[in-house]
């Protein structure tokens, strides 16, 4: 899972990640990147992204279209074309 809304206040240099999807998933996903290119046996990265508002999260913001295809720029950015979202109400805006 690579929700921006998980990772702390400041990862990255992104005072709130939730509210900058792109850079928050770009980061984490070069992390994942790199860290699969030392692997003898590299894994398919295949990252559940955010499609939900993390009300719950100082600082949030509504997630809807526009967030989910920043994250997915981001990951394709950074070399991921595969990635599944994520939604506890089920409620997909296809957009």
């Amino acid at each position: 899972m690579m929700y921006p809304s998980h990772y702390a206040n400041g990862t990255y240099g992104v005072a709130v990640p939730d509210a900058d999807p792109y850079n928050t998933l770009l980061q984490g996903a070069k992390d994942a990147v790199l860290r699969n290119e030392n692997l003898e046996t590299p894994a398919q990265i295949r990252p559940w992204i955010q499609s939900f508002t993390a009300s719950w999260v100082k600082g949030y913001i509504k997630y809807g279209p526009e967030q989910v295809k920043a994250q997915i720029k981001a990951l394709n950015d950074a070399g991921i074309e595969e990635y599944l979202l994520w939604s506890a109400s089920n409620n997909y805006d296809i957009k």
